[in-house]
């Protein structure tokens, strides 16, 4: 015979084991359950384990690290990324990242996966409407933003792993392709890395000139292919908090083993604000270690 069983759960929208016990994630709550052993129904809820946090996009839900990690939404609806922790959903995502997910236009079709690289753990989320695609790097605990060439999103859709790589799937094409430290495109497209300083000003808002600014790079790690042989670096100035930039300011971080090349730009200007950007497309190696500015402040002067 069977016995129904009313779970106090409701609109229930994925099921995950989780060292032992089963997650249970509706739209509205999260709760935790267990095997008891009883012959009628084996599974009970664990007492003071439900979260007032539900699921916001089913395929959002992966494992990433020791955590079960996905998009979720608090009882005030606001999205959140978090990961069952215990019996409890933490947030793992900053009020800015928040505050981008909550404009997006269809967050509920997000995808998601959790991947190890170079013993680093990532949690990766694409929203396939909105066409963007989020990295949250756990071991630094920081977000960025990727894409492909071309696209506004990354064209990584799922990924699992299979015989010690990580494949994920091209989300356009359908084709295969397995995640590598060592490779410095996408399938043979050029991969942009562009990193946003933040603000740059002096107490009291005096102006200040920028005499010189090196970025330590790892130099030396040009190859023989005819993009990669001298790897450019470039830099964009706003001096109006970033709402525009300046022309692009190339220079070069030094050919195949020219290892103490560093990548340095003089005579930047005047300003009150300051905001420095830089990008890189050429497919080599990518380390940014640290900028060092020099610097001239104007003082003000009663007259």
């Amino acid at each position: 015979g069977v016995q129904t069983c009313d779970l106090p759960i409701y609109n229930l929208m994925a099921v995950m084991s989780d060292k032992g016990y089963l997650a249970l994630f509706g739209t509205s709550s999260t709760e935790i359950w267990v095997n008891t052993g009883e012959l009628a129904f084996p599974f009970s809820r664990v007492n003071g384990s439900p979260s007032p946090s539900g699921l916001a996009a089913r395929w959002s839900l992966t494992r990433c690290g020791d955590y079960i990690t996905g998009l979720f939404k608090n009882k005030h609806g606001a999205l959140f990324v978090g990961q069952l922790q215990g019996y409890q959903i933490v947030q793992i995502s900053t009020p800015d990242i928040d505050y981008l997910f909550n404009k997006l236009t269809a967050p509920s079709d997000a995808v998601a996966f959790g991947y190890t690289l170079n013993g680093r753990i990532f949690y990766q989320i694409s929203f396939q409407t909105d066409a963007q695609t989020w990295l949250y790097d756990v071991t630094a605990n920081a977000w960025s933003q990727l894409s492909s060439w071309g696209k506004t999103r990354h064209i990584a859709d799922l990924g699992a792993a299979f015989a010690q790589k990580f494949v994920v799937s091209d989300y356009q094409s359908g084709s295969l392709y397995y995640l590598s430290a060592d490779a410095f495109t996408d399938n043979g497209l050029p991969i942009v890395r562009e990193i946003t300083g933040g603000h740059l000003f002096t107490s009291g808002r005096n102006k200040v000139r920028v005499r010189r600014l090196r970025i330590d790079m790892e130099g030396g790690v040009g190859d023989n292919s005819t993009q990669g042989n001298n790897p450019t670096v470039m830099l964009q100035i706003s001096r109006n908090g970033g709402h525009t930039w300046g022309m692009e300011q190339w220079t070069t971080i030094g050919e195949l083993g020219h290892f103490h090349r560093r990548a340095e730009w003089r005579r930047l200007g005047i300003s009150r604000d300051y905001v420095f950007k830089i990008r890189m497309t050429d497919p080599v190696k990518f380390v940014l270690m640290q900028a060092v500015m020099k610097l001239f402040k104007f003082m003000k002067q009663k007259i």
